[in-house]
């Protein structure tokens, strides 16, 4: 749980992630991955910063962190609508 907490409290800009997402992460405005966490997942990917790409590298940081479960929906919350 503390490796968890100190993940989602770290600021984008000191993690081993490349300069692009850093980039683009500010320009969606996020500073934390706290933030990134907390947007449902209709609402990031409606960013008009947003791209796949950027979710992967995002994604695969995060599993090489055993913490892939951060970017599920919160409970409670509908991560998509079915038709």
């Amino acid at each position: 749980m503390e490796k968890e907490q100190q993940i989602l409290n770290s600021e984008i800009s000191q993690l081993a992630l490349s300069e692009n997402f850093k980039v683009q992460s500010k320009k969606m405005g996020f500073k934390l991955v706290k933030e990134i966490c907390e947007v449902p997942p209709e609402v990031l990917m409606g960013n008009p910063g947003f791209t796949y790409g950027w979710l992967g590298e995002l994604a695969d940081f995060l599993n090489n962190m055993q913490l892939l479960h951060l970017l599920q929906a919160m409970p409670g919350k509908i991560a998509y609508r079915s038709c």
